[in-house]
């Protein structure tokens, strides 16, 4: 046996490394990401992609939005959350 067929039969013990999978499918456009903000209508969620905002809604949980997201998302089967994200005024600078 060649030490590339050797090489490949080994590559299929590893394991990837943690969230790998997630990325690969924010990276191919099969999933976003998300966190909640603190507003002034209360907590929002919000989940983007590399193109842009996808979606954004008030929510009682994680949970209920990421039900909500994907099921009005059609072709998207998952969504990462990111930890709770804290808005900041941008400075204005003329």
């Amino acid at each position: 046996m060649t030490a590339l067929l050797t090489d490949l039969k080994r590559l299929g013990e590893m394991r990837a490394p943690d969230g790998f999978a997630e990325r690969v499918l924010m990276e191919a456009g099969i999933a976003d990401s998300y966190a909640s903000f603190e507003t002034v209508l209360g907590e929002v969620y919000v989940a983007w992609n590399r193109l842009g905002v996808s979606a954004a809604a008030r929510c009682a949980s994680a949970a209920e939005f990421e039900a909500m997201f994907i099921g009005v998302r059609s072709g998207v089967r998952s969504c990462s959350r990111l930890p709770r994200l804290t808005l900041r005024p941008r400075s204005m600078t003329s």
